[in-house]
């Protein structure tokens, strides 16, 4: 609603300004300004609530929701220690699970990869 009331603004504005050109080149430019603002917005709020769908019929990508509970109700810390190589094929899928494990208790649940080709001890 706020960006029809900003585009009005625009447009009225510009109207009383003289000649079709300006009021259109100011319009046009208004609009742009506008859409970049729409844009970055948009991105800050999909970064900032990063969220994932698992559209598959076997929920095959999720946490099932006996795992959620004891993620959630874990008392003490529980470390995670990734070992992987940069060839594995699975690595995205086990960074992903070990990730929304600590999304679901941060403060009991730490993950730290480790790439053995990049991460020499």
């Amino acid at each position: 609603m706020a960006l029809v009331g900003a585009g009005n603004f625009i447009y009225y504005f510009t109207r009383q300004a003289r000649g079709k050109r300006l009021t259109t080149a100011v319009v046009v430019v208004g609009m742009v300004i506008l859409a970049f603002a729409i844009a970055i917005m948009v991105n800050w709020l999909a970064n900032r609530y990063n969220r994932g769908w698992d559209l598959t019929s076997t929920k095959m990508y999720s946490i099932s929701p006996k795992t959620k509970q004891v993620v959630q109700n874990l008392q003490s810390p529980v470390r995670f220690v990734h070992v992987y190589y940069s060839t594995e094929g699975q690595y995205r899928l086990v960074k992903k699970y070990l990730e929304q494990y600590q999304a679901y208790n941060p403060s009991m649940v730490k993950v730290e990869q480790i790439n053995p080709d990049r991460d020499l001890a």
